[in-house]
């Protein structure tokens, strides 16, 4: 192997290295963020620059936090990141928009986390009981024999 080739790679690998850096210092300043400004208990990270040109953070907070805030905090966020962030209180959400945001979602932040997981357990159940009703609602309308067509 060249001695060029071989500091090519070296100099991917530090690259690399200093941007997962970058990126842990970054991911931690926005949940500093979080903490301060809206009282997060936990909050998540989730990457969807690919499929929605967007990132999604969200968190979940005691605190009632007015919409002129969250987006003054989305403001901020988004700076920071330098690429369109969209930031959501989980408690504010419905349950099928945060089912969608914590899809493939990372913890950020997690300060309680029996808090965490009774959150999660709970949109999980949300979900399954959506679907529960889904069913029973088609198997109705296939006993009726009767479907709503535009």
């Amino acid at each position: 192997m060249s001695l060029r080739r071989v500091f090519v790679m070296k100099l991917k690998a530090l690259a690399k290295k200093q941007g997962d850096k970058m990126k842990k210092e970054i991911l931690k300043e926005i949940a500093d963020i979080l903490i301060e400004r809206a009282g997060a208990v936990f909050a998540f990270f989730a990457d969807h620059s690919e499929s929605e040109g967007i990132y999604d953070v969200s968190f979940f907070s005691d605190i009632e936090i007015d919409d002129y805030t969250l987006r003054a905090i989305e403001a901020d966020i988004e700076a920071l990141l330098e690429y369109p962030t969209e930031v959501s209180n989980l408690k504010e959400c419905d349950t099928a928009f945060a089912q969608t945001i914590l899809e493939d979602a990372k913890t950020l932040y997690c300060a309680n986390e029996s808090e965490k997981r009774r959150f999660l357990a709970g949109l999980a159940r949300e979900a399954e009981l959506s679907k529960i009703k889904r069913e029973i609602l088609l198997a109705r309308i296939r006993e009726s024999g009767v479907t709503y067509e535009h």
